[in-house]
Parts: C-alpha cells; sequence; structure tokens
C-alpha cells in the first residue's frame, strides 16, 4: 500500500538569519577563547556578547520555525474543511463521527446510602396509628383513609 509523502513546510526566512546569528554569535565566542586572548578581559565581555548573539539567533530561529508551523497548521485545518465540504455536497452536514447505536455502554448503578426507617406516625386524618418504612424522603400513606404525607 502507497503512502502518500508528506510535503515539508516552507521555512520561514527569520529561522535562516537566527541560524546565521548563532553561527556567528558562536564563531566570535570561540574567537575571544582562543590562543592568549583567553587571557584577557577585553576578549571575555566580547565572548559574552558572542553567546549573546547566538542565544539570540537560536530563539530567532525558533520563533520562525513557530510562525510556520502555525500557518501549516491553519492551512491543513481548511483544507480538511473543504475537503469535507466536497464530500458532502447534496447532503448538507458535514461528516461526523458518532458512536454506533450498537456500542454498549456501562451504567453505573447508583449507591443510596440513606438507611432504611421504620416510623410510627400517626395521621392528621383520621388519627389512626400506624407505621411506616422507607428511605428519606418518602411518602407515608395511611393505610385507614389513604391520606399521603410526606416525611
Amino acid at each position: 500500500m502507497a503512502t502518500a509523502k508528506r510535503k515539508a513546510p516552507p521555512t520561514h526566512p527569520t529561522v535562516w538569519i537566527g541560524l546565521g546569528l548563532a553561527a556567528v554569535g558562536l564563531l566570535v565566542a570561540m574567537f575571544a577563547y582562543s590562543g592568549t586572548r583567553v587571557y584577557d578581559i577585553t576578549y571575555a565581555i566580547i565572548a559574552v556578547v558572542g553567546a549573546v548573539v547566538a542565544l539570540a539567533g537560536i530563539l530567532l530561529a525558533a520563533w520562525g520555525r513557530a510562525v510556520m508551523s502555525a500557518r501549516a497548521q491553519r492551512s491543513r485545518r481548511a483544507f480538511t474543511h473543504e475537503d469535507s465540504l466536497t464530500l458532502t455536497e447534496g447532503v448538507g452536514a458535514p461528516p461526523t463521527v458518532a458512536e454506533p447505536p450498537s456500542k454498549k455502554r456501562f451504567a453505573f448503578k447508583k449507591v443510596d446510602k440513606a438507611p432504611l426507617e421504620r416510623l410510627q406516625l400517626e395521621c392528621p386524618e383520621c388519627n389512626t396509628r400506624f407505621q411506616a418504612e422507607g428511605r428519606r424522603p418518602f411518602v407515608a400513606k395511611c393505610p385507614a383513609c389513604d391520606h399521603q404525607e410526606p416525611v
């Protein structure tokens, strides 16, 4: 099976400028630390300047790479959207990835932690005493007159 080759996104000019700055900065730092110049304080400052230029070049190259990566990603998203629209011409909606109706779901069982209570109650309608049992809140029903009272 053949696979499509991915084309690398074009390189932003700041990447090349940053790599050039990094190379120049490293060359300046190496020059300042070679030979007898290593003992001169002036060349130590030049070496630090070379290191700063190299760091700036590295950061500039990284920024340019990030810019092109973001542009390539936006471009791919646009192509994906256009492709989905061409696939759905006449259908009216872009394709979705929906779960099949035959997918089995795990049903979580509700755990009721309230204890079962047995209460001695008196009906407010007929004054009959009776026992009601259940987990609060529940509705107690009088056996004599069928009056219901929430408990």
